[in-house]
């Protein structure tokens, strides 16, 4: 039997599954940050409304989650 030991979490046979979360909570934050900069609103408006009911659901939310609407929001500017 093959095991995925990830960086935070039980060892898991089942990979897939495990990222499964994580995927769509990124999937979720490009979307989130994709609309706020179609609504023309401000990183700081982004860093705080995207992911806004999510933050119980997540260890670290308040120290990782704005580092990652940040650096979202500064790669998506640029996009058109």
């Amino acid at each position: 039997m093959k095991l995925a030991v990830p960086g935070h979490g039980p060892p898991t046979a089942h990979p897939a599954e495990a990222f499964a979360r994580e995927r769509g909570y990124l999937e979720s934050l490009l979307q989130a940050v994709r609309r706020e900069l179609s609504e023309g609103k401000s990183l700081q408006d982004a860093m705080l409304h995207v992911g806004a009911g999510e933050a119980s659901g997540w260890l670290l939310w308040q120290d990782v989650h704005p580092r990652n609407v940040a650096r979202a929001y500064e790669e998506l500017e640029w996009e058109k």
